[in-house]
């Protein structure tokens, strides 16, 4: 996890700490967009896994293409 990210623990004491209390709704936000980074990041990872494998593909489409015409 990035070093910007607050971990669950240091959230949960934040959650509760009295001196917290007026920015839990705050807390809440930061876990959840911390979450939906975490997801984005996953989708990312998977596209370009996906993006390679197909270009992989391509490339021995094309060379299979060419040895056909050629041969």
């Amino acid at each position: 996890m990035p070093d910007q990210y607050f971990t669950e623990e240091q959230l949960d004491r934040m959650e509760r700490d009295p001196e917290h209390a007026p920015v839990a709704e705050l807390i809440v936000a930061v876990r959840e967009q911390q979450r939906t980074l975490d997801r984005l990041r996953m989708s990312l990872d998977v596209a370009l896994r996906d993006r390679d494998e197909l270009r992989s593909e391509l490339l021995a489409c094309r060379e299979e293409v060419r040895r056909l015409r050629s041969g």
